[in-house]
């Protein structure tokens, strides 16, 4: 006679369980690949190795998720552009030791040779001992604002006839350095263009307009490492120098006035300026006369600054 001995267990909280488990990876899954971006998780060390990454990479770097993870695989920073690479280093390695989130923009080469700005977040993992496990993060396309944003700040920035530092902009630059408590020896030289208004009536605007980018092209061959050129009015131009003196001669010296500084603003190339708007010639046209007499005052500027 056989003899069976059965138990019955009530396991119905337990297989609840497991599909409520199943239904919430679907539904992180599906919220996953509809992300705008790459969701990932990486290792902590040197190149963060990918171990996850979502469909969204494809989108964001022209390469699917297993060419990350799988045999053969691209190391993700491999595509961080050389100009931000370190950069990015050292901002995550700044937040995985404070434990703190980490954001970043930077620009990434995708498959296609094109260059992309990315938005980047995320936030290391630690153990019960403190030790970063691993990370996990977004990434996102910001190419194209990050574009727009650009233009505009370039535009605010500088110039638009002469493609140099706008006044804004060295309003900022002296706001900065007061709030950085940056200090040092410095100079501000302004440069006004006499009877600026006499050139424009008699030639025209957009003549007097040429002179004006031609100038600056000239400011730009004198305004080298620690001086800086900024146009701020249509016939002023503010130079910046830091610390270029006390630099080369010592602090010492400088103190003890011992040098002098000679400038173009003497009466001899004052007067060849001046020419270029007073003197006229029968048997030369505006234009051929403007060319050899600024060449004249820019050669003279050349060499006193030289």
């Amino acid at each position: 006679k056989q003899i069976y001995i059965c138990i019955v267990e009530d396991i119905d909280n337990r297989k609840k369980m497991e599909s409520s488990l199943i239904e919430s990876e679907k539904d992180k899954s599906i919220l996953i690949s509809n992300m705008p971006g790459m969701a990932f998780r990486s290792k902590c060390n040197k190149d963060w190795t990918m171990e996850f990454v979502s469909s969204g990479c494809l989108e964001l770097t022209g390469y699917t998720a297993d060419r990350f993870t799988g045999e053969n695989k691209i190391v993700f920073n491999q595509l961080i552009d050389s100009r931000y690479a370190e950069f990015v280093q050292k901002k995550w390695r700044q937040a995985v030791v404070s434990k703190t989130k980490c954001s970043i923009e930077y620009e990434i080469h995708t498959a296609s040779g094109q260059n992309k700005w990315v938005y980047e977040q995320g936030q290391a993992k630690y153990s019960e001992t403190g030790e970063p496990l691993y990370i996990e993060g977004l990434i996102i396309d910001i190419d194209k604002s990050k574009k727009q944003e650009l233009e505009l700040r370039f535009l605010n920035d500088h110039n638009p006839m002469t493609g140099l530092y706008s006044k804004n902009y060295f309003h900022f630059i002296l706001n900065r350095e007061v709030e950085d408590g940056i200090v040092g020896k410095k100079a501000v030289i302004l440069l006004n263009i006499r009877n600026f208004s006499l050139l424009n009536m008699t030639y025209g605007y957009t003549y007097a307009e040429e002179i004006i980018k031609e100038l600056s092209t000239q400011l730009r061959l004198i305004c080298t490492n620690n001086c800086q050129i900024f146009h701020i009015s249509i016939d002023r131009f503010v130079m910046y120098i830091k610390g270029i003196l006390s630099e080369k001669y010592g602090e010492k010296m400088i103190e003890q006035g011992g040098l002098k500084i000679y400038t173009t603003l003497d009466l001899y190339k004052q007067k060849i300026a001046e020419e270029i708007i007073a003197e006229k010639t029968e048997n030369e046209t505006a234009h051929t006369r403007f060319a050899r007499q600024w060449r004249r005052f820019a050669t003279s500027c050349h060499r006193t600054f030289r």
